[in-house]
């Protein structure tokens, strides 16, 4: 994201594309957030690569298990 810098605003494209970025970190960031407030995520319990990335798929995978209800009646709704 750009910043504007003293005494020079942003232009139009500048804003728009700024706006953009923020509407996609708002999605990924409330979805690490969610995974470090409800599994402790944040925190890696185990020692090298594989296990780490174990762990972290495993995180994602209980975030998505956690959702489904909801997901499925939001789109029984539709």
């Amino acid at each position: 994201m750009l910043k504007a810098q003293k005494g020079i605003k942003l232009t139009e494209q500048q804003r728009e594309r700024n706006n953009a970025i923020s509407k996609m970190h708002c999605l990924i960031e409330r979805t690490f957030g969610s995974i470090r407030r409800w599994f402790s995520g944040g925190r890696c319990r185990y020692r090298g690569l594989e296990r780490t990335h174990t762990q972290n798929i495993l995180e994602a995978m209980a975030y998505n298990l956690k959702r489904m209800p909801g997901l499925l009646v939001l789109q029984s709704i539709k």
